[in-house]
């Protein structure tokens, strides 16, 4: 039988993952325990909190001498003719400007 102290066993074990993928297998081990329950197979469905929410990580926000280096970077690369055809630095000025993500930018037609 499955009660508290098998569930906090795997709370536990799950305590090295992150909050997302925790509370995947908890919400998996709840939907099963209330079936087994509903089916007759279980008579007590022990309670099963989820963890703490899981938080996106903070993202860094560049600042204006990273925008100049990456900027500077892609002009270098097209004039070392790493991408012919392609104005690199146009683009990634293009992105920063209109705030387009890649794939609207390769989307583009000119």
């Amino acid at each position: 039988e499955i009660g508290r102290h098998e569930i906090l066993r795997l709370r536990g074990s799950l305590a090295s993952n992150d909050a997302h993928y925790a509370n995947q297998v908890l919400g998996l081990l709840r939907r099963v325990l209330e079936f087994a329950a509903e089916s007759g197979l279980l008579e007590d469905v022990p309670a099963i909190k989820s963890e703490r929410r899981a938080r996106k990580p903070a993202r860094a926000v560049p600042d204006e001498d990273d925008l100049d280096f990456l900027v500077t970077a892609a002009e270098n690369m097209t004039a070392a003719g790493r991408y012919p055809g392609s104005d690199l630095a146009l683009l990634i000025l293009l992105g920063l400007d209109a705030g387009l993500r890649p794939g609207e930018i390769a989307g583009l037609r000119w």
